[in-house]
């Protein structure tokens, strides 16, 4: 999902960091932080409805969390990617998200964290059943877009963050 970045500068040159040792230990704090923050807003979406909202046109299917969304965001180690660069990576454990449609081989996986963030259509079962908010369609709260915005406020200065998403299945 977000990679961060900074490069290495003392207070002689105008950079943010005294020696490399202080920019690894605040990249450190700061990947730490936007982990909480990735697993707060995803709470926060899981508590703002109750599963039976999209699976109770399943057949009577009784809805169910499994709780690997929460248990795929990932914080990796600090890596040098550059001179005088480090940067550290918040992840999304693929095998964890993605999962089968409801209906069957006939319908793609879905990577849940991210198609509740930018949400979905699914025009060819609404022509057979109508539409039915969170279950055929789902306009999306944004999930990346709040995890930048509370990480953006209060972040250290030497520190940038970068999402990166392709929207591709990546093992």
């Amino acid at each position: 999902m977000a990679k961060k970045q900074k490069q290495v500068q003392t207070a002689s040159n105008g950079f943010y960091f005294e020696s490399e040792a202080e920019a690894i230990r605040v990249l450190k704090a700061e990947g730490k932080r936007l982990e909480r923050i990735a697993r707060r807003v995803w709470q926060r979406y899981l508590d703002s409805y109750e599963p039976k909202k999209y699976a109770e046109h399943i057949n009577g299917m009784p809805g169910h969390r499994t709780g690997r969304s929460m248990k795929s965001i990932k914080l990796g180690r600090v890596k040098r990617i550059g001179d005088n660069e480090y940067g550290i990576e918040l992840t999304f454990i693929n095998d964890l998200v993605y999962h089968e449609s409801v209906f069957g081989n006939a319908q793609p996986e879905g990577h849940s964290i991210m198609l509740i963030s930018s949400g979905w259509t699914a025009r060819k079962l609404e022509e057979k059943i109508g539409i039915r908010e969170h279950f055929t369609r789902y306009k999306g709260f944004n999930y990346l877009g709040e995890v930048q915005r509370a990480f953006n406020n209060g972040k250290h200065k030497g520190i940038d963050l970068e999402i990166q998403w392709s929207g591709k299945y990546l093992k």
